[in-house]
């Protein structure tokens, strides 16, 4: 069975990290009323949902997908650009061990992971604002011990890959 993490919107959120878009007001109800939504549809497509302690202080903490890579050998715990977000990672570490093997991106290596997008063993990888060249190296030596290939593309005028692409 699938299971996803997921976190709850923080009352903060409406502070949180944007860089390749105008600021606007966060309607923090409305985006509890979508996230509740989103947990359900991920449920009546036959996931189960994990719920990770919420941290009222993090308003970036519900983008969760950027603080770790998993694939069906290991789970990498990312290093965000933001340094604002790296406290995000230790709850986030601390349930996917219990799932995978883990490994960790450390310093000076950031990787964000709306800047990974996989495609079947190929990891694209955008070095971005967010994800720099010596996180794109040591994933790309992690990517290559359990046989995955990364794929480097740089971003501009975009905060990430993910968001170049969507």
């Amino acid at each position: 069975m699938l299971t996803c993490l997921t976190r709850e919107i923080s009352p903060a959120l409406g502070d949180c990290e944007l860089t390749h878009a105008s600021r606007q007001s966060i309607d923090i109800d409305l985006a509890r009323t979508q996230h509740v939504a989103y947990e359900k549809a991920l449920v009546m497509a036959g996931a189960s949902i994990e719920r990770l302690r919420p941290v009222p202080e993090l308003p970036d903490g519900v983008f969760v997908e950027d603080t770790a890579l998993v694939l069906p050998e290991v789970a990498v715990i990312l290093r965000p650009g933001a340094a604002s977000r790296r406290n995000e990672t230790t709850s986030v570490a601390d349930k996917l061990g219990v799932h995978r093997m883990l490994r960790t991106i450390r310093p000076p290596g950031t990787i964000d992971g709306g800047d990974i997008l996989r495609v079947g063993r190929s990891l694209f990888v955008g070095r971005s604002s967010r994800t720099n060249t010596d996180g794109l190296r040591q994933l790309a030596a992690i990517a290559d011990e359990f046989g995955y290939q990364l794929k480097p593309v740089d971003i501009h005028d975009c905060l990430h890959l993910k968001s170049a692409v969507t």
